[in-house]
């Protein structure tokens, strides 16, 4: 370690002098140019005097038109040496006399080198008449010599100055400073070697200040040495934690990017489910696009599902949350799942009763064990090998749920878990720290996204999974998701009719044109008078000015003024306004936040005529 002190020091001095040498210069710069000012002053006062002399003395001669005492006087007037030139203008004539002693009749006296020059005209005056001017030119010559005399001067002060104050600060800095900063140099670069620091340290002699620093540094460097192994320990959490929180990040932001999308091909999707299921009530039964038309409706529903799934990614994808007992699904599943796996591979199950109840969505925890399923198949490939799919129980703890994959918002209590395990090819550390990444694959054919979606629908149950997996050895994936308290009851169900009508004015606000033209279309199909609006705030005028409105279809998402802003303000207006909030995304998520707030209910996009007629009758009963 080399720590530049004297680099420090010199820097200091270096900007000490410099500032004391720039105070000197703009006093010496003020000195300069007052003094010049004075002498330039007293110099043109000399110039009016010797002008009006001048004059005065050529007052006779030049009424006698006597040349040669004009002469005689212009050349005595010369002998001054601050005199330059000299020129008499009269009767016509004009007399000049320059430094080099000779007589010239020329326009005038002012020449190139008339800048050195101050120069002065007087008229000459006989009896109150003017019979001619004189000018009279005074060299500056003298006051530019003196003023670089003093200028020379003033700078050797300065240049005495600095050396003085240079050799004294460094005197200064070299033997109270910088001697005993190099002492402590030695000292930190023999702490950073390993070496023996306190023998090193006392060899010196410290005074005041230093000494405490000294003291402090001896003090510091035992605390860090004892600290150090603790460091160590906790910096290889530490950098666990910070990996863990980066690729938490990068989940959270592809999360809102396949929310977001999901809710505009949504939109896309009602208008070709919308359109396909009016088209198939008002179409001849027996015309032959009926097929194509249902072709329509299962291609929009395949297309729903992968809406789904990037829902299900963004963590919203909970579309119908129920209680439900993982062993039932797995039965239910069997069969499928038996056909599903390579003929080469063993299914074992091992189900724990009684398992308790979670609360989720049953197609997505179908769409888990399928994916996970088919995933250990597939490691296994054509080789003999085995499938476990087990259940149960545990009571899981902080220590335990701190090395899992999305560890946000977890608590302490009882968790049901789903594992599944085979003895395949497994995973290394590369392959494992990519696993849940979106479009990454292993797989010739694979897009990429079945573990993301897997991860995706784990995260919105407020579940966890942890992988083991090894090269050679096989790979278990364990699902855990909070146990639920109490047993499911089933809701009482209100008749439904297909050939229910409506009747009456109802106000549809979506952004979306597609969405807005099916969607009045449906309504119109049940019977209701629509009129529509853009967003919130065209929604707020035309429900101000329309009357006997019987409910609101009502987007969440759109610009200005979003369903959740919009609908206050409508029960603002009328606080019986009956309101049904219409979105992409599923429906708890949606309606939490309308909690006692009297929402009439909600369609989830894209829906069908029947899905509509159905929300409607529920609010009309």
């Amino acid at each position: 370690m080399n720590i530049t002190h004297k680099s420090i020091s010199t820097y200091s001095m270096v900007m000490l002098l410099s500032i004391i040498t720039l105070i000197l210069c703009i006093f010496s710069s003020g000195y300069y140019f007052k003094e010049r000012e004075r002498q330039m002053k007293s110099l043109h006062e000399d110039l009016v005097i010797a002008s009006g002399q001048f004059a005065n003395g050529l007052a006779v001669p030049v009424w006698n038109f006597d040349e040669q005492q004009i002469n005689s006087f212009m050349n005595g007037f010369m002998e001054n040496q601050s005199v330059a030139r000299l020129e008499l203008k009269t009767g016509g004539k004009v007399y000049q006399r320059g430094r080099d002693g000779s007589w010239r009749v020329t326009p005038s006296i002012l020449s190139s080198d008339s800048f050195e020059m101050v120069v002065k005209v007087q008229p000459i005056l006989l009896s109150g008449k003017e019979i001619g001017t004189t000018t009279v030119a005074l060299t500056t010559n003298n006051v530019h010599s003196a003023l670089l005399h003093d200028a020379l001067y003033m700078f050797f002060v300065v240049a005495l100055l600095d050396g003085a104050i240079f050799i004294s600060l460094y005197l200064i800095l070299s033997r109270k400073v910088l001697k005993p900063l190099k002492m402590l140099d030695q000292f930190a670069g023999t702490v950073i070697g390993g070496g023996r620091h306190r023998e090193l340290i006392a060899e010196g002699t410290f005074i005041g200040e230093l000494e405490t620093l000294r003291r402090s540094l001896v003090t510091m460097v035992d605390v860090l040495d004892s600290r150090f192994e603790e460091q160590k320990r906790s910096e290889e959490e530490r950098l666990a934690l910070e990996k863990q929180l980066l690729h938490a990040q990068k989940l959270e932001s592809l999360g809102v990017l396949a929310g977001g999308i999901a809710h505009d091909f949504n939109n896309l999707l009602m208008a070709i489910l919308g359109n396909a299921d009016l088209a198939l009530m008002r179409i001849n039964k027996e015309s032959p696009a009926v097929e194509n038309l249902h072709r329509i409706e299962q291609a929009t529903a395949r297309a729903a599902d992968l809406a789904k799934q990037m829902l299900a990614y963004s963590g919203k994808g909970k579309f119908v949350v129920e209680k439900l007992d993982l062993n039932h699904l797995l039965e239910e599943m069997l069969h499928m799942i038996e056909v599903s796996i390579s003929k080469k591979a063993v299914l074992r199950l091992d189900q724990h009763i009684p398992l308790p109840s979670v609360e989720a969505d049953a197609t997505q925890m179908r769409q888990i064990i399928m994916n996970l399923v088919i995933n250990a198949s597939e490691a296994i490939g054509d080789r003999s090998g085995f499938i476990a799919i087990s259940t149960g129980s545990m009571e899981c703890d902080r220590q335990y749920l701190k090395d899992i994959w999305l560890d946000e918002n977890l608590t302490d209590g009882l968790y049901a878990y789903l594992e599944i395990a085979d003895n395949g090819c497994g995973m290394d550390k590369e392959t494992l720290a990519k696993l849940f990444d979106p479009f990454f694959t292993t797989k010739f054919t694979g897009r990429g996204l079945g573990m993301a979606a897997v991860l995706g629908i784990v995260r919105g149950h407020k579940g966890v999974i942890k992988v083991y997996s090894e090269p050679g050895k096989g790979t278990t994936f364990k699902i855990l998701l909070p146990a639920s308290s109490g047993a499911s009851s089933p809701e009482a169900s209100v008749p439904l009719h297909d050939t229910w009508r409506g009747a009456g004015t109802v106000l549809l606000v979506d952004d979306e044109q597609a969405v807005r033209g099916i969607g009045s279309a449906m309504l119109a199909e049940l019977g209701f008078t629509v009129v529509t609006a853009d967003d919130g705030r065209e929604a707020l005028d035309i429900f101000k000015q329309t009357s006997n409105i019987s409910f609101v279809l009502l987007d969440l998402t759109m610009p200005h003024l979003d369903g959740e802003q919009c609908f206050r303000e409508l029960r603002k207006l009328k606080p019986d306004v009956k309101v049904i909030i219409s979105s992409g995304y599923n429906e708890q998520d949606v309606t939490q936040k309308f909690v006692g707030k009297g929402l009439a209910g909600f369609v989830q996009k894209p829906y069908k005529l029947a899905v509509l007629r159905e929300v409607i009758q529920k609010i009309s009963n």
